[in-house]
């Protein structure tokens, strides 16, 4: 809920099947939580469907960032780039189209001041791009 909502409220949510309510229960006492007064709002706030149309509005403004995003790369690298990802929220996944050292470029990039996301550090592998 955060993500979507506000990281200030510090708020999560989890759905259960009622068979698992019980155990879920009896861990409660070890979990942080949150105050009454913000669990209600959250509650009626949800009850009436202001959550879902609010994430609606944060899908959809989404969606036009990375469309814009799409269409910037393409306008302004064009071949020099393949488009090898998409679709997982705002993140798109691009690799020069010519070989090149990821090194050097983190490196002349971080001088520039411009801060580079690897693909690998968020796959784990060795498969490398340059995560917009």
């Amino acid at each position: 809920m955060s993500g979507t909502f506000s990281p200030t409220l510090r708020v999560g949510y989890i759905v259960l099947p009622r068979h698992l309510m019980d155990r879920y229960r009896s861990f409660h006492g070890t979990f942080s939580r949150v105050s009454l007064m913000t669990q209600k709002t959250l509650k009626l706030f949800m009850r009436e469907r202001h959550w879902e149309r609010h994430l609606l509005r944060v899908r959809n403004l989404n969606r036009k960032k990375h469309d814009l995003m799409k269409q910037s790369l393409i306008k302004y690298l064009g071949d020099s780039i393949l488009i090898l990802s998409e679709g997982g929220g705002l993140s798109i996944n691009i690799r020069p189209s010519s070989e090149i050292d990821y090194d050097h470029l983190r490196k002349y990039a971080e001088e520039a001041g411009i801060k580079l996301y690897a693909a690998k550090e968020y796959s784990g592998g060795e498969w490398d791009a340059i995560r917009m």
